[in-house]
């Protein structure tokens, strides 16, 4: 059995919206007034932030007569997991009963991988557990790390890391999930360019097989699963996706961490008809330039959006990391950082 009160069969958050006798009004305006707040997913048992992926079945309104609320692809029970038994017990039912099975992080995805019609979702944001742990040793690796639980955010481990004067390679957006999702794409970041990739600092991951069965993958145990989890794609972690890895992410894994560097960023915009050549020739000065900006460290997010009426935008948010005790062509490893491995200790709080 799972933790008592874990399960739930909710409703879309904006059946609060829709005449009936889930009608609230007061609930409904909460609903339009969090619906573009990446938090508001977070906290909901099922939402997710990209309502293409759940057939666009239940958008907030402010008119309760206007349009219909069905179920969609939104799933029909949510298991709050507390505990590692509450997944393994979630994985096996769902496999005895051939249920089909997603898992919901924080819900900030883009991709709608924590949505499936009919199905059973094993909720993981009060998986939240931060532990600093002074003297860690495997891998090759020997110095301090953080145990992260699988629902830590961005913006979480980055404040945690920072009261032992450490830094560690995470997401650029505050509510990503950084164990659950964030290192399963690869872990790109602000800091990569001085640092490396996410996944670069993984030392070990616990998971929660396919079958039901908890192990600690890492380069010694597991190596295969280790891997595949180090950068298999967002939804390497869900048994939605197991005929790839047959696993999913559980609670917690270590990394490495980095000392503390400065961080600034801006942004530059231009908006020009299709046809303009001086809009594409300021494009290809930008990718002209990648190996420099990478080479002294500067890391940027950029779009090329096709306006309807209103022409083409390249938008660009750079950032310049500044670590000049770093080779930025050269990213810490576990192997290649001995500065990480003689690392001063510090007490757990």
């Amino acid at each position: 059995m799972v933790t008592p009160g874990s399960f739930s069969k909710p409703a879309p958050a904006a059946a609060v919206c829709y005449a009936g006798e889930l009608y609230d009004e007061a609930g409904c305006a909460g609903v339009v007034e969090g619906w573009n707040n990446f938090d508001f997913y977070d906290e909901h048992l099922s939402s997710i932030m990209s309502p293409l992926y759940t057939g666009m079945s239940c958008l907030p309104t402010t008119n309760s007569t206007d349009g219909t609320c069905t179920q969609g692809t939104y799933p029909i029970y949510v298991v709050s997991t507390r505990t590692v038994r509450d997944v393994q017990v979630s994985v096996n039912f769902a496999r005895n009963q051939n249920l089909r099975l997603v898992v919901k992080n924080t819900g900030h995805d883009f991709g709608g991988k924590s949505s499936g019609r009919g199905s059973l979702s094993v909720r993981m944001n009060l998986l939240n557990e931060m532990a600093f742990i002074e003297e860690y040793s495997g891998g090759g690796y020997m110095g301090p790390a953080f145990k992260v639980g699988s629902s830590v955010e961005g913006r979480d481990i980055f404040a945690f890391a920072k009261e032992f004067g450490y830094m560690v390679v995470s997401v650029e957006g505050a509510t990503v999930g950084y164990a659950g999702g964030y290192i399963q794409g690869g872990g790109h970041s602000p800091l990569g360019s001085a640092l490396g990739m996410g996944t670069d600092s993984v030392l070990s991951l616990n998971v929660v097989m396919a079958k039901g069965r908890f192990v600690t993958a890492s380069k010694e145990n597991h190596p295969d699963l280790y891997w595949a989890l180090c950068g298999g794609g967002g939804g390497s972690e869900r048994p939605t996706f197991a005929p790839l890895t047959e696993t999913r992410q559980h609670p917690h894994h270590n990394l490495l961490i980095h000392p503390d560097c400065e961080h600034q960023g801006y942004a530059s915009r231009g908006n020009r008809k299709p046809g303009h050549t001086d809009f594409w020739e300021v494009v290809k000065v930008y990718f002209r330039l990648f190996p420099e900006h990478a080479d002294k460290g500067i890391y940027s997010y950029w779009n090329i959006v096709v306006q309807p009426d209103k022409g083409i935008k390249f938008v660009m948010a750079p950032s310049l990391l500044h670590a000049p005790q770093q080779k930025k062509s050269q990213p810490s490893s576990p192997q290649s950082s001995p500065r990480l491995q003689t690392s001063g200790s510090r007490s757990t709080p």
